[in-house]
């Protein structure tokens, strides 16, 4: 990573509204090419609002109220639907955290890879299906031959998730959008998954945005992370920065709350929970946001 070059996506005071409700609030990010960001916080701090306000898919009631989207040097915001289609699978790829909404249960997975690639490089059949088995043997399932022609339901959870990351890489897009993709695997297949998305972000010199709660998984694939608490940025840093110099009391809590076993066990002291829970968007109290939860309150805090 070159943080001296354009970043791949740029995001400048950006709110994300739903009616009244702002649900991310004046949040700035850049993402560099083969950079892999962490975005971190608990359920309800605007995390995934964040990833749809960046593909366009806000739904009827969500919009940008403010700020702006930049892809390769690009305004996303200026785009037009039929625009947006087009850079939708081909430059830009999600891979959600629940498989199975992905995945068409009456088709097989490796039509359904196939697909993709009809539709966007605009490959004969054979073509496809040749690729769909080479991406299916890249994330390192057996005996694709046959796993290609398999139905979701017959794939273990782990292989749906590699089966829908096939689809994600299939186009060989320039930003992968990973929204909690390891969120009801067991722990033994997570790690397969996190190894493949650090092999994969070189192979494919792809910049990943990696969301998720769990602050292990950013310390094993990320190089710099964001805090999310409420729908603002708390803390921005170096992984090091913010696992070994954490400055916001959020993050602080949220290190504490986690295993430490990378430090020896007469330092790992007791887990301590952070108290209470994410206000709703439309419950905020005046001062700051995480006031009502902090161990380092104080009555200026308030206001």
């Amino acid at each position: 990573m070159n943080q001296e070059s354009t970043p791949l996506l740029r995001i400048r005071d950006l709110s994300v509204s739903y009616g009244s409700v702002n649900a991310v609030k004046n949040v700035s990010l850049d993402l560099f090419p083969q950079e892999t960001l962490g975005l971190v916080g608990e359920s309800g701090c605007g995390k995934s609002s964040l990833a749809l306000a960046i593909m366009g898919h806000l739904g009827a009631k969500g919009r940008v109220s403010n700020g702006e989207i930049s892809f390769n040097g690009d305004s996303l915001l200026t785009k037009s639907r039929y625009e947006l289609e087009g850079i939708r699978g081909r430059q830009i790829a999600v891979v959600s955290q629940d498989p199975q909404s992905v995945l068409n249960p009456s088709i097989v997975v490796g039509e359904q890879i196939s697909e993709v690639l009809r539709r966007h490089l605009s490959m004969s059949k054979k073509q496809a299906w040749d690729r769909t088995l080479e991406l299916l043997e890249l994330v390192h399932l057996p005996d694709v031959n046959q796993l290609a022609k398999r139905y979701p339901h017959q794939l273990s959870g782990g292989m749906q998730q590699r089966a829908v990351i096939c689809m994600a890489l299939a186009c060989n897009p320039d930003l992968l959008i990973m929204d909690e993709p390891t969120t009801g695997l067991d722990v033994t297949t997570e790690a397969r998954v996190l190894d493949l998305v650090n092999e994969l972000r070189t192979q494919f010199d792809a910049g990943i945005l990696y969301i998720t709660h769990d602050l292990g998984v950013v310390a094993r694939i990320c190089s710099r992370v964001i805090v999310m608490y409420s729908g603002y940025v708390t803390e921005t840093g170096d992984v090091d920065e913010i696992f070994y110099k954490p400055a916001h009391p959020y993050t602080k809590s949220l290190l504490r709350s986690i295993p430490r076993i990378d430090l020896p066990r007469r330092k790992r002291g007791g887990l301590i929970p952070i108290r209470g829970q994410v206000p709703a968007p439309n419950q905020l109290l005046p001062g700051c946001v995480f006031e009502p939860r902090c161990d380092y309150s104080e009555n200026q805090c308030r206001t």
